[in-house]
């Protein structure tokens, strides 16, 4: 029988033309493969089916598996965020209440700001366990024990001082609750912070990720209940009491078990959370499988029938169309070309897009080729790129052509001065006009480049043509010119450094950094002046160890109050570092270890760096540009405050002590008092007595004493008969002539006559008196 079919084809074919046999040699070897697609299509559609679904359940867990991890991530989170807030940590602590109003508003705002900054939609509750309230920006400040959530945060905490609580754990809970003790990770917690999230948040999550087949995802916590759903109906039940599965499920991919769901049978799949004790689970129904793998047996064999059909119409229509895509682009090139529906017109248009879009390309290169070149000499700066590398860039996209022979000079702004004449938003704009104007006046000289490295410093290399001059100190005229412009127009100063000349681009990350450390001489130059390395010296003459033992006289003037010697000495040691000292980095030292030396002495005095200092002393330091300022600064900011603020803080003690020394004199005006004696029974120097005494009384110590004993004699010499001489003696005058002098000299008559006054002519005011 089969010879029989090969004689018949074989007959069959001799009368068929060559187009006839192509035709039916590509009809046969087309449905050929087809038919045999078609059956093991067919064979395998219901085992491929398995290992889709297989693989669409992983997918899935995945998916939700990190949706649902950040979700309690970010919880996590904001609720550690709020907890290490330094405003609740105070707040916990110290209540809130009228009297901290501004602290209890701060509160209020600090909840708001991370509410409002979360891309979570979450209530705070802060719990006040030692005062017995709660501030909660959904209940407002009420006592605890009004509080909803107290039962079940009083059960919480004995489990965990932070947790997570699921939905409906608890009767009448329907939110999602983030407990954290507050300090954070204390097992005696002084209060706790409470997020509260709406159950629905999680189900919404589920809505976002496609299922298909009409799958159901359960979120699960660790009592198998079920925290979110796409059925509300669901929430809160517990898995097995719905499918009848019994605990634990697998924890791994693939198909768990078959199980029955609300009159339906699904397939089970779960995964576990890595970060939590939550699981996921994914139903896929039965029906669904066993639907699809009959609709894809179907769709295989219809899509074999109409590849059939479609191979035999192109084996027909082959000829036809075979010149046809020739035909069309070569109409396309002529004026009169008309226009086609079919493909190669799409790929026309196509082609005309990408023109276009080349050209826009462009366009927006030549816009960005500012940046593009900033970005090469940023490299080259660094020494990122060498000179076979710059050139090839510079060529690539047409950058400013320099002489390998270069000078670099940088132009630092005194950003402090121009934020004094402009605002903070107009600095950018005017170090573009100070970059601008660099270059105009280098330009004069030949070609140059200019870039900014940082804000506030600019950056030119300006080409060195042979013969017209390689020394660095020939560029000093240059940056003095530029100098003056940015002073003279724009009305603030800048220091400019000048590199020795270099030859060849790889040079010129060397040719920056000494730039670079040529600033560092900005305190001794000035910051309006511009430095080049001739004029600079690298040595420091002066030993460090006396310098530093100049430092300790200064703290030792401070010490006794001798704030004037203070001064004095910081002239003394500034007038060395001018002459003997020129490195920033030796000065930054010298002075650094005279701001901490004080500070140790202000340990010493017992009080704090606070109590006299309100500023941080190192970062005023570091912001100095130049010596003169420097040393106004220590003058008047740091010894000068020292010495105001201890002043203030030792007023009090000074009133005290002036105060029982006076007492202490009127009860011993009789003996031999001296300024030694007294300065030694209150343990204080005899200077530091008599400054604080002409301080508080306006006279010295000696005539203080003088007037006590004087108005002690007139009381004698008008209520007793005491002798002259004997007054004199009880008032320790050696002799009587000396005390008659001192007394005429303050009362304006002698003793003698002085009692004759007031007993003689004036009886009757003695009889008062």
């Amino acid at each position: 029988m089969m010879k029989r079919l090969i004689e018949r084809l074989r007959l069959l074919s001799s009368t068929m033309t060559f187009k006839q046999k192509l035709i039916s040699f590509s009809i046969a070897a087309s449905l050929i493969p087809l038919l045999a697609l078609g059956m093991a299509s067919s064979h395998l559609s219901v085992k491929n089916i398995q290992e889709e679904v297989v693989l669409n359940h992983q997918i899935i867990l995945k998916q939700i598996g990190r949706e649902v991890d950040s979700f309690l991530n970010q919880l996590h989170q904001s609720a550690i965020q709020i907890v290490t807030s330094p405003v609740i940590e105070k707040s916990i602590r110290e209540g809130m209440s009228v009297q901290t109003f501004d602290d209890s508003s701060l509160v209020v705002d600090t909840i708001h700001q991370f509410r409002s900054h979360a891309d979570l939609d979450f209530d705070v509750s802060v719990i006040y366990n030692q005062f017995g309230k709660v501030y909660s920006n959904r209940f407002g400040y009420v006592p605890l024990s009004e509080f909803p959530y107290k039962p079940i945060l009083e059960q919480a905490v004995k489990q965990d001082n932070a947790s997570i609580i699921s939905p409906n754990t608890y009767p009448g809970q329907n939110e999602l609750l983030v407990i954290r003790p507050v300090p954070l990770m204390e097992r005696n917690a002084e209060g706790y912070v409470l997020l509260h999230v709406p159950a629905d948040r999680l189900s919404r999550l589920l809505e976002t990720i496609d299922l298909g087949y009409n799958r159901k995802i359960l979120i699960l916590d660790h009592r198998d209940s079920i925290v979110a759903s796409q059925d509300q109906e669901d929430i809160g039940l517990e898995l097995s009491a719905i499918a009848n599965v019994q605990k634990p499920l697998e924890s791994a991919y693939g198909f768990a078990q078959m199980i029955p769901w609300r009159d339906e049978n699904y397939y089970l799949s779960q995964m576990d959370s890595s970060l939590h004790d939550w699981s996921f689970v994914t139903l896929t129904p039965a029906k669904e499988l066993t639907g699809k793998s009959g609709s894809i047996v179907a769709l295989t064999w219809i899509f074999v029938a109409a590849l059939a059909t479609l191979w035999i119409y192109i084996s027909i229509a082959a000829s036809k169309r075979l010149y046809f895509p020739i035909e069309n682009l070569s109409s396309k090139f002529s004026s009169g070309g008309q226009a086609s529906n079919d493909g190669l017109k799409d790929l026309e248009i196509s082609l005309l897009r990408l023109t276009r879009s080349n050209q826009d390309l462009r366009q927006k290169l030549e816009e960005q080729l500012p940046y593009v070149e900033q970005n090469v000499l940023l490299q080259l700066l660094s020494g990122q790129i060498g000179d076979k590398e710059f050139k090839r860039q510079a060529a690539r996209y047409g950058l400013t052509a320099l002489d390998p022979r270069f000078v670099l000079l940088i132009i630092q702004a005194d950003i402090t001065e121009m934020l004094e004449k402009y605002s903070n938003s107009d600095s950018s704009l005017i170090m573009y006009a100070v970059r601008k104007m660099a270059e105009e006046i280098c330009e004069q000289r030949g070609p140059c480049l200019s870039l900014v490295p940082k804000h506030g410093q600019i950056v030119l290399i300006i080409s060195v043509h042979r013969g017209k001059g390689a020394e660095a100190a020939q560029y000093k005229a240059l940056g003095d010119t530029i100098r003056e412009n940015i002073k003279q127009f724009l009305r603030f100063t800048v220091t400019v450094s000048v590199s020795d000349p270099c030859q060849g681009y790889k040079h010129m990350a060397a040719a920056y950094s000494q730039a670079l450390s040529l600033l560092d001489y900005r305190l001794f130059a000035g910051k309006d002046s511009t430095i080049i390395r001739a004029e600079v010296s690298s040595a420091d003459k002066q030993p460090y160890a006396i310098m530093q033992e100049m430092v300790r006289s200064v703290v030792f003037d401070v010490s006794q109050a001798d704030f004037s010697g203070a001064e004095s000495k910081i002239e003394d040691i500034f007038r060395e570092l001018s002459v003997s000292f020129r490195h920033t980095d030796a000065v930054m030292g010298l002075v650094s270890y005279l701001i901490g030396e004080l500070h140790r002495l202000i340990h010493e005095m017992g009080y704090s760096i606070e109590e006299v200092y309100e500023t941080d002393l190192y970062q005023e330091l570091h912001q100095m540009t130049s010596l003169h300022n420097m040393k106004t600064w220590l003058a008047t900011s740091v010894i000068g405050a020292m010495k105001d603020k201890l002043a203030a803080l030792n007023r009090d003690e000074r009133q005290t002590t002036i105060s029982q020394v006076v007492q202490y004199m009127l009860e011993n005006f009789q003996t031999d008092l001296s300024l030694q004696q007294v300065a030694e029974r209150f343990e204080l120097s005899p200077s530091q007595l008599s400054k604080w005494f002409k301080e508080e009384k306006n006279v010295n110590f000696s005539t203080y004493l003088i007037e006590i004993r004087i108005e002690q004699a007139k009381e004698w010499l008008i209520h007793t008969d005491l002798p002259i001489k004997e007054i004199a003696e009880r008032l320790r005058y050696t002799t009587v002539h000396n005390f008659t002098r001192i007394f005429k000299k303050i009362t304006g008559t002698p003793p003698g006559q002085f009692r004759n006054q007031y007993r003689g002519g004036n009886e009757q005011l003695t009889d008062k008196i």
